[in-house]
């Protein structure tokens, strides 16, 4: 089960302009530049080339972005890199991480668009064709294929774990062998890359289709057809085209004189042209579209939406938010509203579910200024349901204000709830807070959620020579789920915290005093673990049998915990959840904290290491800690500097929300 919480805070001010783009929005260039600001959630205006000022020169690429500042850039990937910058910056681990930007970008045009271009274009009959030409442009591209596939054997996505403007600039590359397109003079055209093909190169076209599924790019782009068979030239079509005097964005053969004289041609006839004048500027329409406000009907009302929407987003939910929005809410103009996904035997796979989510909220986005929602993904892949709570200004289904709204809401059941009954006020409560009986929060649930998975798949391995004896949990705090979720799996359990206070409340669990009320944590365990007629007793009978002691810890020593008589010869299972990057004030010190935990591993052991990525608190187990920010590059680095690589199929990472958890086996 994971649960992965996406809420909506709806932002007052209209996203700002960042630059102008000048040239042909159809263009397969100009398209990546679009889909990489819409990736970015960058705003661009787009202008035709003629609308560029006189004074400036004419851009070698048919292509010019300015910025707000005046300074120009004329090469569609340094643009997309502009509007997605997909760099860390020069020191430590994240030099290697722009290293490896700058070498798939390079690599994305010089070795693969520059091939495909020079096999597709032909099949499309928009140029001569030359046998020898297009047999060389084939081989070349089906080796760099060749080459990519197995780079992508290990790999999601092409720099880091997740989706960066690398990945855009090359499906957008490869775009042309697989889409199957229309053009002018015909019916439909079928491109290069079959379903035969596609086989072959499975790895690219998984993680082509992950790409262009996803709803940035659908939103810039839209749906992409693949390729049923593919295209072949015809003679005939390609007189047509040289009559009606298209403009083909490629990369011809230097000596393809036939080519370069079609595209002389093309461009001098372009000239020729008269210029239409476009009739609506795109800004105009945008600013005429934000003046129609559907809400403008109703009355204002006396709740402050941003008010609220600051007060939860910088403050504690459960001390700060909740009560502000209770105590300011106004049920005259505004209404509270519960939703449920219609068709939850549809939802597969978790992340593609999170897309549905995230999708549907890019698609509201004028809805912002006068609603808010928190909308909950509960379960696991192909067992999931998604719900929300809303709440906008109005008393009617807000989506029937506008067309626009109208995509997404029919798949989901929408109910008023009532904001005098107790129920609602329950119901609203937990998801504000991200959580619910018996869970308390996001972090605590992706943890409980994931690690039974975990323990389950380790104890497999118990066996006298590869086997799970020890664990040894650090920074445990003062919570008791890791003894509880490996009570069944290894024969000792030792916990661990730097503070003598935690440390005493373990002691006093250890000894059958139970300081704390741990039934639903237990009881949420024994459902994750397909025992929910488990006694909660029997639970913690059997993990303080196997309970060897609570020792103090200090991540920053050498040998990290303070232990009377150890034996030295390592753990099986190394864990610590939520303790490195909230001891840390550095990266430095993340690392280095790391690198004494992992020493405690000892050969062909597992480490399981959790937390939260780029946040300066975070909530667990219903309290606030600090932490250092770190970002999923600094972990990998981490990682990585300690024998871990993230390209090993023993690696295991899990990140929800940015609650992450890994599953690895360290080299010594």
């Amino acid at each position: 089960l994971f649960s992965v919480c996406c809420s909506l805070l709806f932002r007052t001010l209209r996203m700002a302009i960042s630059g102008t783009l000048y040239g042909d929005p159809n263009g397969f260039r100009a398209k990546k530049i679009i889909t990489a600001a819409e990736f970015a959630n960058k705003k661009i205006k787009i202008e035709t080339l003629d609308k560029m000022n006189r004074n400036w020169a004419y851009p070698p690429s048919e292509l010019l972005f300015v910025t707000n500042e005046g300074n120009q850039l004329f090469d569609c990937n340094s643009i997309a890199c502009y509007l997605a910058n997909p760099f860390h910056g020069s020191g430590g681990g994240d030099q290697f991480h722009d290293s490896e930007v700058l070498q798939w970008i390079n690599m994305a045009d010089s070795k693969i668009l520059a091939p495909i271009l020079s096999w597709v274009i032909p099949c499309l009959s928009a140029e001569s064709y030359n046998n020898g030409y297009v047999n060389e442009a084939k081989a070349e591209s089906l080796d760099a294929m060749g080459w990519l596939n197995e780079q992508l054997l290990s790999k999601t996505f092409l720099v880091g774990e997740r989706i960066s403007v690398v990945d855009i600039i090359l499906a957008c590359n490869v775009l042309p062998a697989y889409q199957h397109v229309g053009l002018p003079f015909s019916c439909f055209i079928f491109i290069v890359f079959d379903e035969r093909v596609r086989k072959l190169y499975a790895n690219v076209t998984r993680w082509f289709l992950t790409i262009i599924n996803q709803p940035f790019f659908k939103k810039a782009i839209g749906d992409v057809p693949l390729c049923d068979k593919p295209a072949v030239f015809d003679s005939k079509k390609y007189e047509e085209f040289v009559k009606k005097s298209l403009t083909v964005e490629r990369i011809a053969p230097k000596d393809n004189k036939d080519g370069a004289k079609v595209q002389s041609k093309a461009k001098a006839k372009q000239a020729e042209a008269p210029k239409k004048e476009v009739e609506v500027d795109v800004e105009e329409k945008v600013a005429e579209s934000d003046k129609k406000d559907p809400f403008a009907a109703f009355p204002k009302g006396k709740f402050d939406m941003d008010g609220f929407k600051r007060v939860y987003s910088n403050e504690d939910t459960e001390t700060k938010a909740i009560p502000y929005f209770w105590s300011h809410f106004d049920p005259d103009n505004y209404s509270i509203w519960f939703c449920e996904y219609k068709y939850p035997k549809e939802l597969e796979k978790v992340f593609m579910s999170c897309n549905l989510i995230t999708g549907m909220f890019q698609r509201l986005d004028k809805l912002r200024k006068n609603a808010f929602a928190s909308v909950c993904l509960f379960g696991e892949d192909n067992n999931s349901t998604i719900s929300g709570i809303w709440i906008w200004r109005g008393h009617q289904l807000a989506f029937e204000l506008s067309e626009d709204w109208q995509i997404d809401y029919e798949s989901y059941s929408w109910s008023k709830l009532d904001p005098k009954d107790e129920k609602t006020k329950s119901l609203v409560n937990e998801y504000l807070k991200w959580e619910g009986n018996p869970v308390s929060d996001p972090a605590m649930t992706m943890m409980l959620s994931v690690l039974p998975i975990i323990a389950e798949r380790l104890s497999l391995k118990k066996a006298p020579e590869t086997g799970i004896t020890r664990l040894l949990d650090i920074g445990s705090g003062p919570t008791i789920h890791m003894a509880v979720v490996f009570r069944d799996k290894v024969d000792e359990i030792y916990l661990s915290d730097y503070l003598e206070q935690n440390c005493e409340q373990l002691r006093l669990w250890m000894q059958d005093r139970k300081p704390f009320d741990w039934r639903s944590v237990l009881g949420y365990i024994a459902q994750r673990e397909g025992q929910a007629t488990l006694s909660v007793e029997a639970m913690e009978v059997a993990s303080r049998s196997k309970l060897r002691g609570v020792f103090h810890c200090d991540v920053f020593k050498p040998g990290v915990v303070d232990w009377p008589d150890y034996d030295g010869l390592g753990f099986d299972v190394v864990s610590s959840l939520f303790c490195l990057e909230f001891a840390s004030n550095t990266v430095d010190d993340f690392t280095n904290a790391l690198t004494n935990v992992v020493r405690l591993v000892k050969p062909g052991g597992y480490l399981i290491l959790g937390g939260v990525l780029g946040e300066s608190w975070c909530k667990f187990g219903g309290r606030l800690f600090s932490s250092y920010p770190l970002t999923e590059a600094q972990l990998f680095a981490s990682l990585r500097q300690n024998g871990i690589n993230p390209t090993d199929p023993t690696f295991t990472y899990y990140n929800h929300s940015d609650i992450f958890l890994v599953l690895a086996q360290p080299t010594h």
